[in-house]
């Protein structure tokens, strides 16, 4: 598998969504094993999903004009 396969699908794979088939979860988890750009742009995804359930509503002050 080359990069720009596995990376149409790390958002996917980080999610460990059920629609991705056995085989092609096998293939991109092997990839990742051997590439460290792909590697790393998994841990960015999987740190930005963590960061986004710490998210907040902030209510803005009204302007008093």
């Amino acid at each position: 598998m080359q990069c720009e396969q596995a990376q149409l699908y790390l958002f996917d794979f980080a999610a460990n969504a059920d629609d991705l088939e056995s085989p092609l979860k096998s293939d991109i988890d092997q990839h990742l094993n051997m590439c460290d750009e792909c590697s790393a742009l998994l841990r960015e995804i999987r740190e930005m999903e963590l960061k986004s359930t710490l998210w907040t509503d902030v209510e803005v002050p009204g302007w008093d004009r």
